[in-house]
């Protein structure tokens, strides 16, 4: 059979249907990356202006209110090792840690909820946030990874791995 089904349910794509519709993504998603340059990397500025001001009053009191930090102050320390870098190093370096993190609580989906890898990647890459977090440098595939590894813990009634992660979030 070629085709993609979900354990299920009756949703059948073809493969080349869901390579299609993958590869269409990705280059909308590469050429909104292309974007960020001409926007000035986008909200990656906050991130990196963070790490730069972690530690300090400047953090919770910027002089330019357009780039408030608005978690917690001690994440600002994941950001530090960015002030040292231009934004673009940075926002390149998010990109490809979102990516891959994205890309991690896709296996993860499909290994908890037993449909196949192919559907998983296609439905995680194909959610607004997982593209708005590449696309303006946001942070919120750590967050889908971060409940992904939790709803694995709970239904293999591992306490570690289900509270540690939700620790983390």
């Amino acid at each position: 059979m070629n085709a993609v089904v979900a354990r299920r349910g009756t949703l059948r794509l073809s493969r080349g249907r869901l390579r299609l519709y993958s590869v269409g993504l990705a280059l909308m998603g590469v050429g909104q990356i292309i974007w960020a340059w001409k926007f000035d990397f986008w909200d990656w500025k906050t991130f990196a202006s963070a790490g730069a001001h972690v530690g300090s009053a400047e953090l919770l009191h910027p002089q330019n209110v357009s780039i408030s930090f608005v978690y917690l102050p001690g994440f600002a320390w994941v950001f530090a090792p960015f002030a040292h870098t231009s934004h673009a190093v940075g926002f390149a370096v998010n990109a490809i840690a979102m990516l891959l993190c994205a890309g991690a609580a896709a296996l993860i989906a499909s290994r908890t909820y037993a449909v196949s890898v192919p559907l998983a990647l296609a439905l995680v890459f194909a959610w607004c946030p997982t593209m708005n977090a590449l696309v303006i440098g946001q942070n919120s595939p750590a967050g889908l990874l971060l409940v992904m590894l939790s709803l694995l813990g709970a239904r293999r009634n591992a306490a570690l791995l289900t509270a540690v992660p939700i620790g983390l979030l």
